[in-house]
């Protein structure tokens, strides 16, 4: 029994890491940056996964993190590194179903990274905080652009997971305009791909070059 839960958590963790390394740790730095996230900030950060976004945030700003992830081992491999590395004082984590615990938060910034296009209630979970957070931003790596095949949809759902929606940018447009949500940017190109990889070795080395190469192997 503890054999195939392992087998599925790797491959959970798999899928994590090859998604990550597309946009790293530098472009999620870059985006809570332009938010304004400053030191004394409370910041909620959906999708928190392994917990690397919500250290590096609450290290490079000096805010307190709120990590929230919808996988439970995730959760409590973020609360131990949390614990050995001595920053339970700076960020905590909890599982997006404990909506006690998120009803009582009034972060100043919101910050969705990777998980709005894993959920069903999109709008449930973006139109939380609208009233509260000062602002919030939104990452995803799974918006399309173009119309793509179903051979291509598939393909990708075999690299980031077959519950993710690709939905397309429009849609996600859409969506934001009717829970009244203004849309300041359409993304952060600035920042270019040479510098993104040389911050990313910088922010998190060993994780930057395991992700180019599970990257490279999965695709």
């Amino acid at each position: 029994m503890w054999g195939v839960r392992v087998g599925l958590r790797q491959d959970s963790l798999y899928r994590y890491m090859v998604a990550k390394w597309v946009y790293g740790y530098a472009l999620p730095l870059e985006i809570l940056s332009r938010l304004g996230v400053r030191k004394g900030s409370l910041l909620v950060l959906f999708g928190s996964g392994m917990g690397l976004t919500v250290f590096h945030a609450a290290k490079r700003f000096g805010c307190y993190v709120i990590g929230v992830e919808k996988d439970r081992f995730l959760v409590q491999y973020s609360k131990k590194k949390a614990k050995d590395e001595n920053m339970t004082d700076r960020v905590d984590f909890i599982h997006i179903a404990d909506k006690d615990f998120l009803s009582k938060i009034l972060p100043e910034f919101v910050f969705y990274e990777s998980i709005l296009s894993f959920l069903p209630n999109k709008s449930d979970i973006l139109t939380k905080y609208v009233s509260s957070a000062n602002r919030m931003g939104v990452l995803e790596l799974s918006w399309l652009r173009h119309n793509v095949p179903n051979d291509k949809r598939e393909a990708l759902r075999s690299i980031f997971g077959g519950d993710a929606s690709f939905m397309h940018v429009d849609a996600w447009l859409k969506l934001f305009h009717v829970i009244r949500l203004e849309v300041l940017e359409g993304g952060v190109r600035t920042i270019g791909l040479v510098n993104k990889f040389w911050d990313d070795l910088r922010v998190e080395p060993l994780g930057t070059i395991t992700g180019i190469v599970k990257t490279a192997y999965k695709t």
